[in-house]
């Protein structure tokens, strides 16, 4: 169900509340809000093509804000995020990622571990849980951003050395991803995706949740 239906369903069943003695059931509220955040879920795209559009910093910031209400261990948010807008950058960016396509995003996201931080846990810290930490503060925003009429696309292969250079990033701050941020009107076709059948398992790892 598109998002403006299930909107305007929510308003119903509030509307209908506040129009009678009832209150508004608020398990189907909480289904219909489920069925908004399945629906930006799923329509999100990996996407390549970007209007020359400029996305304004009030937006960024909402954006932004969200990547800080991820989960993290210990919640200590072992993460930087630098903000590109200028031209020159963002096409040594791209040239970094080998990905000429990446300089027409008005917005690119470097998204970066603070290795200082996430040695709080030494070696795991270090080696796993300050890159989960990061990736989870990314879907948030990659999400957010696609919630708000913005495309996105991770990018994860790129020069890192380079970018760390270009960026002026600390030796203890390791960037892990580049994120592409703008509006688009490509239509990316939606990627075959596997059922829960093929990666969901029951007790223990054989026993599949669904057969």
């Amino acid at each position: 169900m598109p998002v403006k239906n299930i909107a305007r369903n929510i308003k119903r069943t509030l509307a209908g509340a506040m129009g009678s003695e009832k209150p508004a059931d608020s398990g189907k509220v909480r289904e219909l809000y489920s069925e908004i955040i399945l629906s930006v879920i799923k329509g999100r795209r990996s996407t390549r093509k970007y209007l020359d559009y400029d996305v304004s910093d009030e937006i960024i910031e909402k954006i932004l804000e969200a990547a800080g209400y991820a989960p993290s261990a210990g919640d200590f948010q072992p993460y930087e995020f630098i903000v590109v807008k200028n031209a020159e950058t963002r096409k040594y960016i791209a040239e970094s990622c080998n990905q000429p396509w990446m300089a027409e995003a008005p917005v690119h996201i470097v998204a970066c571990t603070n290795m200082k931080i996430a040695s709080i846990y030494e070696e795991r810290g270090m080696k796993l849980y300050g890159i989960q930490d990061t990736a989870m503060a990314v879907g948030n925003l990659m999400l957010v951003a696609e919630s708000l009429g913005l495309r996105t696309c991770w990018v994860g292969a790129f020069g890192e050395a380079q970018v760390s250079i270009l960026l002026h990033c600390p030796e203890y701050v390791r960037p892990a991803a580049i994120i592409t941020l703008g509006y688009s009107d490509e239509k990316v076709r939606a990627p075959e995706k596997h059922g829960i059948e093929k990666y969901a398992h029951r007790e223990k790892f054989g026993e599949r949740w669904k057969k």
